[in-house]
């Protein structure tokens, strides 16, 4: 039998042989992993935040989270004395790829996505009602510009009402919306607030160009850019709304993203480089005449007699 001791001692893995007996040292770190391994996992806990019910799904866990948001959300106190951009221009450019004809979220996430930005129409006017949204549409590597910028939530229902999932095609360009959109938005005046709202599927954007360079186009521009993603997380869109003092969001069901969705309704808070000018604002005022006096009507008909 051979007895390893501190001064004869193995490195760490090999295996030592003598007669019937075998010993073998392992590292310590290979037990507990390598150490990213570790940070990744407890700053994850995926474990804690995503438990499994006794079928074996995680709809539960899903559906507490989206309960926690909502709770936190109510519960956020808003801050105090901030300028709001009330005026607000807002072009809502939606991914029409193939992606969009997925069932994740079902009966697909076309239907879905319609269905809450319908419904997002009404609650975004009835808190800006001078407002202004425009429908950018975007598929096969292009993006057209579906309605222009309006106020009439009537006719941006029944666009939307007008397309359907067969539309649904090709890849997705990230770059060509956000170019459409800054073409219409940077000629407006610099008092209101310019904004982008993307609602992405896909995992990928094909683009003509270096896209960082249009991010930096726009903060020049004061527009601000936010993307709802409905797959996962994708640095390009992360950047975009740091970059644009924007927001970044990923659903998670669809009760999930009518909640993320709904957070645009509120104006957002105007950013220090905004114009600021004053605007008389007066109504006539109402003078009851006791004294008789002539009617404009008469004067006007005994001057033409």
């Amino acid at each position: 039998m051979v007895r390893l001791t501190a001064e004869c001692a193995a490195p760490a893995g090999s295996v030592w042989c003598c007669g019937d007996v075998v010993r073998m040292t392992v590292d310590d770190d290979d037990q507990k992993g390598y150490t990213w391994e570790a940070g990744y996992a407890d700053g994850l806990n995926i474990r804690e935040v995503l438990e499994e019910d006794e079928g074996g799904s995680i709809e539960k866990s899903i559906a507490k989270l989206v309960a926690e948001t909502r709770k936190k959300q109510r519960t956020l106190e808003k801050p105090a004395k901030i300028r709001l951009g009330i005026m607000r221009y807002v072009y809502v450019a939606i991914d029409c790829s193939r992606s969009m004809t997925s069932k994740v979220m079902p009966p697909s996430r076309f239907f879905v996505t319609m269905k809450i930005l319908s419904n997002f129409l009404d609650k975004f006017f009835e808190q800006n009602p001078i407002a202004q949204i425009g429908l950018i549409l975007v598929k096969d590597k292009k993006a057209e510009r579906f309605v222009s910028l309006t106020g009439n939530v009537r006719a941006l229902k029944e666009n939307l009402n007008s397309i359907n999932e067969a539309i649904c095609s090709g890849d997705f360009s990230l770059q060509n919306a956000l170019q459409l959109a800054l073409t219409n938005l940077k000629s407006l005046p610099g008092h209101v607030s310019r904004e982008v709202i993307v609602i992405m599927s896909s995992l990928s954007t094909v683009d003509p160009g270096n896209i960082f360079s249009t991010f930096e186009i726009l903060r020049g521009h004061n527009i601000r850019c936010s993307v709802i993603g409905l797959s996962a997380e994708l640095f390009v869109c992360k950047q975009l709304a740091k970059i644009t003092n924007g927001r970044y969001d990923v659903v998670l069901d669809a009760d999930h993203m009518e909640m993320l969705l709904a957070q645009h309704t509120a104006p957002p808070p105007s950013t220090k480089a905004a114009e600021c000018n004053a605007i008389r604002v007066a109504f006539p005022p109402h003078i009851n005449i006791k004294e008789r006096s002539f009617c404009v009507w008469w004067v006007v008909f005994f001057s033409f007699k």
